[in-house]
């Protein structure tokens, strides 16, 4: 009977450790799967975290970026509004300066023909008398009906002396209107392309798409000298016999 008792017992004891084994094997295998998971969710969190860190620091620094781009935007912006408005000052005048020349021109060359065509009737008018003046006192030659009078080709030729002397004055004056009003034109044009150009660079330096090595290069364009492309030859044109003589001459000696 104990026998038989100690049997069971035995037999159950040996059940219980089974179970035990088992039990503790699975909850040996439950906690390393638990403890690998929490490893990688660990890992998971250090990558995300890293990478938060590190977007976070990159947009820090982009704006920082942003901001000393800004700053040096506003600072070449306040270094360069003078010179901004004073290309923008400039155009403007010139461009006043153009139009007033180019109404002057125009005037100066519809009155200028319309005086060519009275100093020619004037001139015609007093040739005769002029003329007639010069001849000598004696019997008045007979005329024949429908015949020019004697001094009819002098007057002619004195006229269109007279005419031609105002026309060369008058086309001198309006080659050094025409000249100024070119000039005016060039200026005001040039003006507007170095405010452009200024316009450009500052929105560039705000995109910051410009840098400090391209400042010397855009400086150095839109402050160089200023051509007018004038010729400084506008004295009045020689029409004393000495002066004409003298350009016949120098022609001469050129063609040769």
């Amino acid at each position: 009977m104990i026998a038989s008792v100690s049997a069971t017992v035995l037999q159950q004891r040996s059940e219980v450790d089974a179970e035990w084994m088992t039990y503790k094997a699975e909850a040996t295998e439950n906690w390393r799967k638990l403890a690998e998971e929490a490893t990688h969710i660990e890992a998971i969190n250090k990558s995300a975290v890293a990478a938060a860190e590190s977007r976070f620091a990159g947009s820090i620094q982009d704006a920082q970026t942003k901001l000393d781009g800004w700053i040096s935007a506003q600072g070449e912006q306040r270094q360069l509004e003078k010179p901004a408005a004073l290309w923008a000052e400039r155009a403007g005048k010139h461009s006043k300066q153009a139009a007033k020349w180019q109404s002057m021109s125009i005037i100066v060359g519809i009155a200028g023909l319309v005086f060519a065509a009275l100093v020619a009737v004037i001139a015609f008018k007093l040739a005769k008398p002029l003329f007639d003046a010069a001849i000598v006192p004696g019997a008045p030659a007979k005329l024949l009906a429908g015949t020019l009078r004697p001094t009819f080709h002098y007057e002619l030729i004195f006229t269109g002396a007279i005419t031609l002397a105002w026309l060369t004055m008058y086309l001198w004056a309006m080659r050094i209107l025409v000249r100024l009003y070119t000039t005016e034109h060039h200026l005001a044009i040039d003006a507007s392309a170095r405010g452009a150009m200024m316009e450009a660079y500052l929105g560039l330096i705000e995109a910051d798409a410009a840098n400090a090595a391209d400042r010397p290069i855009v400086l150095q364009a839109l402050f160089r000298p200023v051509q007018d492309g004038m010729v400084r030859d506008d004295g009045p044109p020689g029409i004393t016999p000495a002066a004409l003589l003298s350009s016949i001459a120098g022609a001469k000696g050129g063609n040769s």
